[in-house]
């Protein structure tokens, strides 16, 4: 079905050129888009809008924002044909594993674009792959694509210290930047999605309190691919809290303990209507590694994970067995119940009554 494959092309943000439905990516040579004008701090400054031509990806730096080697994070951003500040809203986070000492962020380079200065040439080649095609429901959107930079989950706000060796876990006030820049252009969206994959979906996650408070009363629907929000081994997640400064929701009095606590505290703490949709393989590798567990840990966690889930009325899962990593772009993917992808993504999208969890 053309309708459901094309929602794996829009959320697939892989590298390489835009399809011919989407616009093209920046031209290296056509200079950077206007960010000048007060950009909000969280503080309630006024913000510019993003400026440049719609339908097309333009690279736009942020001002004041930093990736982790100091220099200015840029996003692309692809204004909705035809949007008048009412359109919906796809806010996508780059993934890219994650770092949090000397070791992990230089000798491993465990984490993507730690020590890169992203300009319009390289974050071009990175432009996703989304699509505008009639009966998208993301079609006449605009869309925003946050490049990870920062190794912290797209969720810290402390510049660390390692060796001598300054690295800016700053993705919580980057994000504040962009949604500042995001607002100014579509105040009164009609609705508002944050997505990503891997770092990106934990950013999802972790980020999501901050979509629902910058649009109030506007509805906001939460995408995670393969960014299980189970618990790290206790000294790992020590160091990273330690080093990135994390940041959680307002209110959440146990979300320091472990990221298991973020969907029920907002299965919890959120009455109106939203959709939280989370896929992934049930024995991660990726995840294992970084985690500090095994396969059957990851599995496990995720369970009890999926357990919780299924008890609230707005939060689902897709699970395929195995321990890959990244379920988005794969549309003919086949859960153990029989459910596709792209049939999943389909029935989140478009507030199926019967979306539901799928897989083991």
């Amino acid at each position: 079905m053309r309708l459901a494959s094309t929602f794996a092309t829009l959320l697939v943000a892989c590298g390489g050129s835009m399809g011919t439905d989407g616009g093209t990516a920046p031209d290296p040579d056509a200079g950077a888009a206007d960010d000048a004008g007060p950009v909000e701090d969280g503080g309630g400054v006024a913000a510019a809008p993003f400026d440049g031509p719609a339908g097309e990806w333009v690279f736009t730096p942020i001002e004041g924002a930093r990736c982790g080697n100091g220099s200015t994070l840029p996003v692309l951003v692809n204004r909705a044909p035809g949007g008048d500040g009412t359109e919906r809203v796809l806010l996508y986070l780059q993934g890219g594993g994650a770092c949090w000492d000397a070791q992990t962020c230089f000798e491993m380079a465990a984490a993507s674009h730690i020590e890169d200065t992203l300009d319009e040439a390289s974050l071009g080649a990175e432009a996703p792959s989304f699509s505008r095609t009639d009966g998208n429901p993301w079609a006449t959107a605009t869309w925003v694509y946050v490049p990870y930079c920062t190794g912290d989950l797209h969720a810290g706000q402390r510049v660390a210290t390692y060796g001598g060796r300054e690295v800016h876990h700053v993705g919580a006030t980057n994000t504040e930047l962009v949604l500042a820049r995001l607002h100014a252009t579509v105040p009164t969206p009609e609705q508002v999605w944050v997505a990503g994959a891997s770092a990106g979906g934990y950013g999802a996650t972790l980020v999501f309190w901050r979509v629902r408070a910058r649009w109030p009363g506007v509805r906001v629907d939460a995408l995670s691919d393969s960014g299980v929000p189970i618990d790290v081994v206790a000294d790992r997640w020590s160091a990273m809290l330690a080093s990135w400064d994390l940041t959680f929701p307002p209110g959440c009095a146990d979300c320091a303990d472990g990221l298991s606590r973020l969907l029920p505290h907002y299965a919890a703490t959120i009455d109106e209507p939203y959709r939280y949709g989370l896929l992934a393989y049930d024995q991660d590798a990726v995840i294992a590694l970084y985690f500090g567990l095994d396969g059957g840990e990851v599995r496990d966690r995720l369970l009890a994970l999926r357990a919780a889930m299924a008890a609230t009325e707005h939060q689902r899962s897709f699970v395929l067995a195995g321990d890959g990593h990244v379920v988005l772009g794969m549309a003919g993917a086949t859960a153990s119940d029989g459910t596709t992808v792209a049939q999943w993504l389909l029935s989140y999208a478009t507030d199926d009554p019967a979306w539901d969890d799928a897989g083991p």
